[in-house]
């Protein structure tokens, strides 16, 4: 039995996980109790998205005292650390095509983009523990008509861009080869029985 593949949005999350995860164990010190997440973007319709990768990074490293920007006045504590980000990218994109033939759409290959910015610094000394940018991209293989399922309309970051072609190209490609094909193979016989 095949396992089912990841939609998009699972796609990210692991992907900009593993970034977080590096940085996490390089700048999180034992002694931070208190964590406040802040967002430095103006588009926030992602900053939900990774303010979740945050906190469950944060988690696993045995912090539960964990706030968003909105909430600092809730802090009993003076003292805490802040994570603040920066989204650049994220995203998915369908680069190539292998298989399908005529009868079939065959395989796509999905690319995950993530990019942030990111700072961790103590508060209220304003040292900073961590600052930098971290990238990375993830690839698979997935069928092509399973891209809408894939996708969450309701979440743009996770509808993809399609690069060599369009999205019609993937249809569009086999049904034009066979046309091609057959108008050749026509003229070549309706030009030799004359």
């Amino acid at each position: 039995m095949k396992a089912q593949p990841l939609s998009n949005l699972e796609f990210l999350a692991y992907l900009t996980d593993s970034l977080l995860a590096k940085v996490s164990n390089e700048a999180i010190h034992e002694s931070s109790s208190f964590f406040k997440i802040r967002s430095l973007d103006t588009n926030k319709d992602f900053a939900w998205f990774i303010e979740n990768q945050i906190s469950n990074v944060l988690k696993r490293a045995n912090i539960n005292s964990i706030y968003l920007s909105q909430q600092e006045d809730r802090i009993d504590s003076t003292e805490f650390t802040v994570f603040e980000f920066k989204v650049i990218t994220l995203g998915i994109e369908y680069t190539d095509k292998k298989g399908g033939g005529i009868f079939g759409a065959g395989k796509v290959k999905r690319k995950g983009n993530v990019g942030l910015s990111l700072r961790i610094l103590d508060y209220p000394s304003g040292e900073i523990w961590w600052s930098g940018v971290v990238e990375g991209t993830r690839f698979d293989w997935i069928q092509a008509t399973t891209i809408s399922q894939m996708e969450n309309v309701n979440i743009a970051f996770t509808q993809g861009v399609y690069l060599n072609g369009g999205a019609k190209s993937f249809f569009l490609e086999p049904i034009l080869i066979t046309g091609v094909t057959g108008i050749i193979i026509f003229l070549f016989y309706s030009l030799r029985s004359r």
